[in-house]
């Protein structure tokens, strides 16, 4: 007679294409591996370590996709000149620009306005005028 030896653990988990779409998808809109598990309740069983396990790749391609395509339409909106609110968000958060940044430069703190070159002045009081002239400043663009 042979031994047979019992396998310990969890049975194997085979997951299928749409499984694997599923989890592209929500990975894709942005959904934590927590609520991705969620999601798959009654469809497969499974912890976020199984997820990370067997889907960390695709997981992290998905949300680099998303992440990408959100940044080219911030860019697009916030060099467009169109869109204000766009243009102040991606200069705060993608250049590092922030209110205090203002108040130092109107104290005096850190420049002397004589210091800047006249064709890096923004001369104007309108927000949209002086987006689009700050738009062209960080192209390079000289008019």
């Amino acid at each position: 007679m042979e031994d047979k030896k019992k396998k310990i653990g969890r049975p194997t988990i085979v997951f299928s294409d749409e499984n694997r779409q599923i989890i592209a998808n929500a990975a894709r809109i942005g959904m934590r591996n927590e609520d991705i598990v969620l999601l798959l309740q009654g469809v497969k069983d499974i912890s976020v370590k199984t997820l990370k396990r067997n889907f960390q790749e695709l997981l992290t391609e998905e949300r680099g996709k998303a992440k990408y395509a959100i940044l080219k339409t911030l860019y697009k909106m916030a060099t467009s000149g169109q869109n204000t609110a766009a243009t102040i968000f991606a200069a705060k958060t993608m250049c590092g620009i922030n209110e205090s940044h203002y108040e130092k430069i109107s104290e005096g703190n850190i420049i002397d306005e004589s210091d800047i070159s006249d064709d890096l002045k923004i001369d104007t009081k309108d927000p949209l005028e002086a987006s689009k002239k700050y738009i062209e400043i960080m192209r390079g663009d000289k008019k």
